[in-house]
């Protein structure tokens, strides 16, 4: 039977040694994905520019919040728990308390998924306003002007359709 008291327990306990190394933790995941959006995004992307039509550093955008959520959500699920499964025996010791396996694997991968997602806000962040302010940015298909459906302006931005280049422009 599932009780969501020993998740409680199982998150109290995470989030009081996050308290102990968040600083440690936090600055390379946040710090490392934002320097790659600014270097890749902005620096890189200003010599690439525009291809078929959409910025380089949209593209780089979304690879980079990907890849920080993804290294987060992977080294914690398998170095932290390598360690306290097999030197700490961390995962022996909350056995032997009120908690059933079922709810130890789904405390610490909620809390997993919820330290990823709140890393994984800091380079969407420093993506938001390139995305964001770009006219035609929301536009996510080409849209020709030759036909007349799509001679109308789109409906969340207000562009009217541009022709976009069918082969890579560097400007």
């Amino acid at each position: 039977m599932f009780e969501w008291a020993p998740v409680r327990a199982v998150w109290r306990r995470e989030l009081a040694l996050y308290r102990r190394y968040w600083a440690s933790t936090s600055f390379a995941a946040l710090v490392e994905p934002t320097l790659y959006l600014l270097a890749f995004g902005y620096g890189f992307g200003s010599v690439i520019g525009t291809l078929y039509g959409y910025e380089y550093r949209d593209f780089v955008s979304t690879g980079v919040v990907a890849t920080a959520v993804l290294f987060i959500g992977a080294f914690g699920g398998m170095f932290n728990t390598f360690i306290r499964r097999t030197f700490q025996h961390t995962y022996d010791a909350m056995l032997a308390a009120p908690v059933d396996v079922h709810e130890l694997v789904t405390a610490e991968a909620s809390w997993l998924a919820a330290k990823a997602g709140l890393y994984g806000c800091a380079p969407c962040s420093s993506a938001w306003p390139s995305a964001s302010t770009r006219p035609g940015a929301c536009c996510s298909s080409p849209r020709s002007p030759s036909s007349p459906a799509s001679a109308s302006p789109c409906s969340a931005c207000g562009s009217r359709p541009s022709s976009r280049p069918s082969t890579p422009s560097t400007t």
